[in-house]
This record gives structure tokens, C-alpha cells and sequence, in this order.
């Protein structure tokens, strides 16, 4: 049993964190499945009440966003990695997910789900211009898939089989 404190300190070995992960990356489509469908079902009679699902369902994504960031870290400590390297990812998730909260809400204001796509239109629109821009926004994205990239390589590839600076071997390793 994975015991998750509240900082990201020590290590975490591979089979440990595909196990967790998994456990987060179901829990946050269920949360995300029911949110949808109790808000979808109360927007137009309870918007205030719809809002309400829609505040709690993010912030358990939050909350998971948070937990998953701790064991990346520990991931990352344990291949000898710093877990700075996993703020850059950490920042653009959450601006994500604060910046969809805040469509969902102007949309359920507004009165109903297809406002809500197409308040999703007026979100991507900033994304889209800035892209097209000079070509800034093409090497921004490509070095974004190359860091993510070079990321998720890292979580998923074999730690370090000895003490680092980062603390002991894992103990489902030793």
C-alpha cells in the first residue's frame, strides 16, 4: 500500500506509481462523467446548484492534479532527477483547469450546456492566435511535446538501483 504524505520528498519505484496513477486516472474520469452528467441534468432547473457540482468537481481534479504531481516527483527523484522539472507541466494543467472552470461557470450563467461549447470556441481563440503568431506559437508547441515527452519517458523509465541524493532505493526494488 502506497502511503502519501503531504510533501513530494523520497522515492517512488516504477510499479508503485503505474499502480497509483491508475487508480487517480479513473477517479478523475469518474468524477469528471458524474460531474458532467449531474450538471448537465440541473443547468436548466438549479443553475446555482450545477454550479455548486461543477466548483467540487474541479477542485477534486485539482486535488488529484496535486497528488499525481507529488508521486511525479517522487518518480523523477527516483531516476535522480530534480522535481522541478515537472512545474513547467504542473503550471499549464492548472492554468487549464482553472481557465475551464471559469468558461464552465459563464456558460451555466449564461443559461445551459451549449453555451458552454460554445464558450469553449472563445477559449481556445487566445491559444489559436498566439500560435499562429510569427511562428512563436509553433516552436512553443513543439518544445511543450518535447518536454512533455521527454517527461513521461522519465516517469516510466527504470530508477536508479542504488541510494541517490534524493534518499534510499525504493523498498519493492531491494
Amino acid at each position: 500500500m502506497l502511503k502519501l504524505g503531504w510533501n513530494a520528498s523520497g522515492r517512488l519505484d516504477r510499479r508503485s506509481f503505474r499502480e497509483a496513477t491508475g487508480r487517480m486516472g479513473w477517479t478523475t474520469i469518474f468524477a469528471l462523467l458524474l460531474g458532467a452528467v449531474v450538471i448537465v441534468s440541473l443547468t436548466r432547473d438549479k443553475p446555482v446548484l450545477s454550479m455548486a457540482v461543477a466548483a467540487i468537481v474541479t477542485l477534486l481534479v485539482l486535488y488529484l492534479q496535486y497528488r499525481y504531481a507529488q508521486l511525479s516527483i517522487q518518480r523523477l527523484h527516483d531516476r535522480g532527477l530534480s522535481g522541478y522539472l515537472y512545474a513547467p507541466i504542473l503550471l499549464i494543467a492548472f492554468a487549464v483547469i482553472v481557465c475551464s472552470a471559469v468558461v464552465l461557470e459563464q456558460a451555466l450563467l449564461k443559461g445551459g450546456v451549449l453555451s458552454f461549447f460554445f464558450s469553449l470556441l472563445g477559449l481556445i481563440d487566445p491559444f489559436i492566435q498566439v500560435f499562429f503568431y510569427k511562428g512563436f506559437g509553433v516552436m512553443a508547441t513543439l518544445v511543450l511535446i518535447l518536454y512533455n515527452l521527454f517527461i513521461s519517458w522519465n516517469l516510466h523509465a527504470p530508477g536508479q538501483r542504488r541510494d541517490n541524493g534524493f534518499g534510499p532505493q525504493p523498498e519493492a526494488l531491494a
